[in-house]
């Protein structure tokens, strides 16, 4: 059962009276006949081609160093994405005459006519066949030094077919963005496709449902918003794609940012696919190669798997932070669960806290983290965004059974899980149990808290 279908079974319509059945069927096949687009003129693209040519020259030349540290600090991305997805910087707002890029005159309130606005900031080009079909330009990275009022400005002209990074995988992940297209492409590009519809009214075109057809693992779709607009999509994708899943990842989100250090996108994604990720074995006491271990290599201790299943070493900043990291990864070892691990606040090499991805059956995100007053702070993430208040209260009632609290933030887009009671340092084999509580009540509700 999905989102919409669980709002439906508690008499609630996320979006009027639609219907909101989803159709049955295996994998991620289409249900629906492509969209057409235009393509922008011959003029429209050397004008563009010469625009984005200047604005690569500009990120690249070391003039603007402040925007690309924070394309490369802030926002992660590899010198090679910037300059393989010939990512540019326009530095100062501009404007042309309309026609001079073959686009037909417009007229405002007052009957001047309108000229062909070029802001600045990051100029974000898309190509199909390698030729240059659309150009967005972000406001990200300025402060609000801006006068763009939107994350990204489609330049007049361009194609608004969605942008598709195919990679020839069998999962396909659905952004808005498309910077966040072209972070997760150079994140996950060996395991997952991205489809970036640039506005949630966009929809697939010949290309996207091909890429979307070889998706086997299925397709997840990543839009959290609660616009009218939204919702649309959220259902258009729902009724009429079999094998899409509603995977939101906390953009924007306060606590996101607070654990960006450690739950990266890659994770958060990689969670949603439920496929197994082993903990590491235990080593079978008294062997050779264990006591050879300990005397060589102190760090064998905090060794643990990441979402991916490699092995990774965790360099604890203090014994609270060591205390977490044997309690949590033994739990998870002794109940033979299926789950990765990535660090929390990351600071010179060492960690302060621990997230836990849990896959298969019940899949959710725990964080553990000590705080003053001796007490440690557990959070259960699930993807319950923007839910009916209805809803809300449904999981809040079925939280309580297992002594949990089930917390909203302030715009009532998210909420999470946290323990009913403090947990004092003084007993933290309690995490375990409270993990476990957290577990038990992401199964009863399954779909619910997706």
């Amino acid at each position: 059962m999905g989102f919409l279908e669980a709002c439906k079974y508690l008499g609630v319509e996320p979006n009027g009276n639609k219907e909101l059945s989803k159709p049955e069927g295996e994998g991620a096949q289409a249900m629906v006949q492509p969209k057409e687009y235009a393509i922008p003129s011959d003029v429209w693209r050397s004008k563009a081609n010469e625009f984005l040519r200047v604005s690569i020259e500009s990120l690249l030349s070391g003039r603007y160093p402040a925007m690309m540290k924070y394309l490369s600090e802030t926002r992660g991305f590899t010198r090679e994405t910037i300059e393989r997805h010939r990512l540019g910087f326009n530095p100062d707002d501009k404007a042309f005459a309309r026609e001079e890029w073959d686009l037909p005159k417009v007229k405002d309130a007052g009957g001047r006519e309108k000229k062909l606005w070029l802001p600045k900031g990051v100029v974000i080009p898309s190509f199909q066949d390698g030729l240059l079909q659309r150009i967005r330009i972000g406001s990200w990275g300025q402060d609000g030094k801006t006068k763009l009022k939107v994350r990204e400005y489609y330049v007049p002209g361009s194609s608004l077919a969605p942008v598709v990074i195919n990679n020839r995988r069998n999962a396909t992940v659905v952004v808005l963005y498309d910077l966040d297209g072209i972070l997760l492409s150079q994140e996950l590009g060996d395991r997952v496709n991205v489809i970036s519809l640039g506005h949630p009214k966009a929809r697939p075109d010949k290309n996207a449902l091909g890429v979307i057809a070889n998706s086997g693992n299925g397709v997840f779709y990543t839009l959290s918003g609660m616009s009218d607009e939204h919702q649309d999509s959220h259902e258009w994708w729902l009724k009429n794609i079999n094998g899409v899943k509603r995977w939101p990842y906390p953009e924007g989100d306060g606590e996101y940012q607070e654990l960006k250090a450690g739950m990266t996108l890659k994770a958060w994604i990689m969670s949603g696919f439920g496929t197994p990720i082993e903990a590491v074995e235990k080593p079978e006491i008294g062997s050779k190669t264990v006591k050879k271990k300990k005397a060589g290599n102190k760090e064998d201790k905090y060794r643990y798997p990441d979402v991916f299943g490699e092995t990774q070493v965790y360099l604890p900043k203090s014994r609270e932070d060591a205390i977490i990291f044997f309690i949590l990864t033994k739990y998870v070892r002794a109940k033979r669960y299926k789950a990765g691990f990535e660090p929390l606040f990351v600071s010179d090499g060492r960690c302060s806290g621990l997230a836990a991805f849990f896959s298969g059956e019940a899949r959710f995100i725990v964080r553990v983290a000590a705080v003053e007053n001796r007490r440690f702070v557990l959070k259960g993430y699930g993807l319950t965004y923007g839910a009916p208040e209805k809803l809300v209260a449904y999981l809040k009632s079925k939280a309580r059974k297992y002594d949990l609290d089930l917390v909203s933030d302030d715009q009532g887009k998210k909420v999470y899980l946290t323990p009913a009671k403090n947990i004092s340092l003084d007993r933290p084999k309690n995490i375990g149990w409270v993990v476990e509580s957290m577990r038990n009540f992401v199964l009863e509700v399954g779909d619910y808290w997706i």
